[in-house]
């Protein structure tokens, strides 16, 4: 009998011969730390001889990003840190832009990102006119497109990139988010990869969007459904 502790329980490892239950050589019992009493044991769980099974065949990950682009990803996060982040103020807002178009963005007049917004791949990002990305708002690498007058409000984060979860390997799959015009994502709102944003949508505080989202609409909760439509009466 062996006795050992883990997070405030007593393990109770019993050896028993393979003969009995069914091969199963092991019982685990658990006891509360504070009751050290074999009346108050009870079973936790079985544990099956591992060794007496094959072992299992895990695939080697395939990393399918290319090398360049971590390259290129690895000198814009040492630009990003020295000449990007530190430059927060207002006044700062055309040099940020200025940096994020000489790594291949493509944005338009009057448009503000924020400091401390995270976007590790600027050439994968397209921006209309008079568009604003958040405080802290996230992007991935893949592609992220976002139309004229969007707003992407704090911590939200578009996720452009994914993995396949149709192989056992989950290799990484880039993808595409697009918010088109008008549109609003809220703080702290999550948009899936390869979704798209219809013209004037809402996206509600804290939803979490893996579908489509109709033009002209308001959506909330996870996941995101269908509130009301959105009704514009000035411009």
């Amino acid at each position: 009998m062996i006795f050992f502790l883990v997070n405030n329980y007593y393990i109770i490892v019993i050896t028993i011969k393979k003969e009995l239950f069914l091969n199963r050589p092991f019982i685990s019992l658990l006891v509360r730390k504070s009751v050290v009493n074999f009346n108050n044991i009870f079973v936790y769980k079985k544990l099956y001889n591992l060794s007496s099974m094959p072992p299992a065949e895990i695939p080697k990950y395939i990393d399918n990003i290319p090398a360049s682009d971590k390259i290129k990803r690895f000198i814009w996060q040492i630009v990003s840190f020295l000449l990007f982040r530190p430059f927060a103020l207002p006044i700062f807002h055309k040099w940020r832009i200025f940096l994020l178009r000489c790594f291949g963005a493509v944005i338009g007049k009057g448009c503000i990102v924020h400091a401390s917004a995270y976007i590790p791949a600027p050439w994968n990002l397209i921006i209309g006119e008079k568009t604003a990305i958040g405080p802290e708002v996230k992007l991935h690498i893949g592609k992220t497109i976002l139309g004229n007058k969007v707003t992407i409000s704090q911590r939200s984060y578009l996720c452009s990139a994914t993995h396949e979860i149709n192989s056992i390997n989950t290799p990484f799959a880039a993808g595409t988010i697009i918010v088109k015009d008008f549109a609003w994502v809220a703080a702290e709102a999550f948009i899936m990869s390869n979704i798209t944003i219809g013209e004037g949508a809402i996206v509600g505080a804290r939803a979490a969007v893996f579908k489509n989202v109709e033009p002209w609409t308001v959506v909330g909760g996870n996941p995101a459904k269908f509130i009301k439509k959105r009704e514009v009466y000035d411009y």
